[in-house]
């Protein structure tokens, strides 16, 4: 098992795990990064798997112009062979009030290594706030497992 660490500059700092007998690598992790916001209750702030855009709903305000950054990492592995890719629930974030963070994963949990043996993956995430106040830098450790199917 090898263990990658995923640090975001703001918000989110994952562990990524990996899993395999096989000899897949990880390599240029890129952090989730979900800029600055106002929290005046519950919403929720998401970073979209699909780009480096974010949106807000409820009572939080996006606010500033700090960086917002899906998070990205590249498998290496033979061309044509499957990966599983498992991502947890949501999980509570370490820092004041407590908000939740859900992973998501673009392209699915399953993915074919294409011809050059390396397959980008993308990630983006929901964070939940139930509660106003000031949540100051939130983290959170996501645990990423890859495994060839």
């Amino acid at each position: 098992m090898t263990m990658k660490k995923l640090c975001a500059a703001f918000v989110i700092c994952s562990t990524m795990t990996f899993t395999s007998a096989y000899a897949q690598t990880v390599s240029n992790e890129v952090p989730m990064q979900f800029g600055n916001m106002v929290v005046g209750g519950a919403g929720t702030v998401t970073v979209l798997n699909t780009s480096d855009t974010r949106n807000a709903t409820g009572a939080v305000a996006l606010v500033g112009s700090a960086p917002v950054q899906r998070a990205s990492f590249d498998i290496t592995f033979t061309p044509g062979s499957q990966v599983v890719i498992t991502l947890p629930g949501p999980t509570t974030m370490a820092g004041a009030n407590t908000p939740s963070f859900t992973p998501t994963i673009l392209g699915g949990t399953t993915q074919t290594i294409p011809g050059g043996g390396i397959l980008t993956v993308f990630l983006g995430g929901t964070i939940t706030f139930t509660l106003s106040g000031s949540y100051g830098v939130a983290s959170v450790t996501v645990p990423v497992i890859v495994d060839p199917l």
